[in-house]
């Protein structure tokens, strides 16, 4: 974040408290369901993948079910993260013509807004799964903290692509209809269904380069005790990311003015 974005944060503090509010607005549980719907999605994922697909987990087939079933959340925690962050920020600026009008709104903290909303879903969901995790018997009781730290090139990273795809997505419309196959190929790129270790070794430093991989595999080395990424990454995966930031706040900056043009 900015130095001059700090003067923001009671705006994006209230943004983000709106959008959470609204994705519930209207139903009989509320936020409940921030905390239900991974509860059932995890329940799911055992019974589908073990019981009726019989899954056995690569490299790991005495893995337990709700092993192969955590592997699989966490997995989908994040690439679900990622794909709300991408698909909604084409229509980002789109739907906020008013803002635009507005000379003195600061538009580059929607993207704040939109990536803190998501990682909040992501982080209930997160919680969950350490939760269960120790009860089940594994994973340290500080898994959650250190999960939030390995996260963290990833937001950044969010960040980047928020304002890079809602800058364009007020000039090419199209972002908005080709973002979400690209989301679906994410997911088969990302060690969701798979882990690491597990590809061949010429593979391994393609995957290293997948924002996902290390926020998924380190979330499963703390959970589970699965084989952790280097060290080394987060330092590269971070200074990739705040230099990917930096370049796509400037473009949205220089672009900004002519939204209300292209509008």
């Amino acid at each position: 974040m900015r130095f001059r974005d700090t003067r923001h944060l009671w705006l994006i503090a209230n943004l983000l408290k709106r959008r959470l509010a609204e994705r519930y607005r209207g139903s009989a549980l509320g936020v409940s369901w921030a905390v239900l719907l991974p509860m059932l999605m995890l329940a799911v994922y055992t019974f589908f993948f073990r019981h009726l697909l019989g899954v056995r987990w690569p490299g790991d087939p005495a893995a337990t079910d709700l092993e192969v079933a955590l592997r699989i959340f966490l997995g989908l925690t994040f690439v679900n993260l990622a794909g709300e962050v991408l698909t909604s920020s084409t229509r980002l600026v789109l739907e906020q013509p008013a803002y635009i009008k507005k000379m003195q709104f600061p538009l580059p903290i929607l993207a704040y807004v939109l990536v803190g909303a998501a990682f909040v879903q992501a982080l209930l969901a997160l919680g969950i799964a350490v939760i269960a995790g120790l009860l089940g018997g594994s994973g340290p009781p500080w898994a959650f903290p250190l999960i939030l730290a390995y996260s963290i090139p990833l937001i950044i990273w969010l960040l980047a692509a928020s304002w890079t795809l809602s800058a364009l997505g007020v000039f090419l419309r199209d972002l908005q209809h080709i973002l979400p196959p690209l989301v679906t190929v994410l997911l088969f790129l990302s060690p969701v269904f798979y882990t690491v270790s597990a590809l061949p070794s010429e593979w391994h430093t393609l995957m290293s380069f997948n924002p996902l991989t290390l926020p998924i595999e380190a979330g499963r080395h703390l959970i589970l005790g699965d084989p952790a990424p280097s060290s080394a990454l987060w330092a590269i995966q971070f200074t990739g990311a705040a230099l990917a930031a930096v370049g796509a706040r400037w473009l949205f900056e220089r672009v900004q003015p002519g939204f209300a043009d292209a509008l």
